[in-house]
């Protein structure tokens, strides 16, 4: 038995991998869910074709319709690896103990990063595309640095697991998860011209997608 699990009677390795993977779940979806509750509770309420309608506008058929297929399979890996550990015992991936570790650790400061962009976005926050009444531009917290450090929180998170993981199923499903979020750059960006105009464009010039500008 591996240092990891010294000392724990009954416990694996591989077990606490899988812990420590469903805890960074809860983790990210905690904060999440309590910021999307709050933005909705000072949000007017439209019906659910509206907001249809306006997910389709702004992110795109395709786009739509790839998350509604390959989002059931991103959760049932999860789930399989949390879970049914026999399932997945043939698709593990030969990465180092401290490199996995190494992979949790970077999944908690996304965590971290994650809610501090939240906050920082308050009654702005949404995990769809979307403008509201009064909507307004936040540069503020790590805005004042990059455009969308929730899509870099994101990434971050999804290559962590993958590491702590180790575990092919799982790296397919985040590989996806990061490219959705990054198709969903240029589609923001121009939604956010759409809004703001002029100011998004000086906006832009001063921040980085998703790295800070070098001067």
């Amino acid at each position: 038995m591996d240092s990891v699990a010294a000392g724990v009677p009954g416990l694996t390795e591989e077990l606490v991998f899988r812990a420590v993977f469903t805890l960074l779940h809860v983790a990210l979806l905690g904060p999440d869910s309590y910021f999307i509750l709050k933005s909705r509770r000072s949000e007017k309420k439209v019906s659910r074709g509206e907001r249809w309608k306006t997910l389709v506008r702004y992110e795109g058929k395709l786009l739509v319709a790839l998350r509604g297929v390959l989002a059931p399979l991103w959760l049932a890996a999860i789930i399989s690896y949390a879970v049914y550990p026999d399932w997945m015992a043939g698709l593990a991936l030969p990465l180092p103990e401290w490199l996995r570790w190494g992979g949790a650790a970077l999944a908690l400061a996304a965590v971290g990063w994650n809610s501090w962009s939240q906050a920082t976005l308050g009654r702005e926050y949404s995990r769809l595309l979307r403008l509201r009444e009064g909507q307004r531009l936040v540069e503020s917290g790590p805005y004042h640095w990059i455009r969308h450090p929730i899509y870099l929180g994101g990434s971050l998170f999804f290559l962590g697991v993958l590491l702590e993981s180790a575990n092919s199923l799982v790296a397919a499903s985040m590989v996806f998860s990061i490219a959705m979020l990054l198709a969903r750059i240029p589609k923001e960006e121009a939604m956010m011209l759409e809004q703001f105009g002029d100011a998004y464009r000086e906006y832009m010039v001063r921040t980085g997608r998703m790295l800070p500008r070098l001067r």
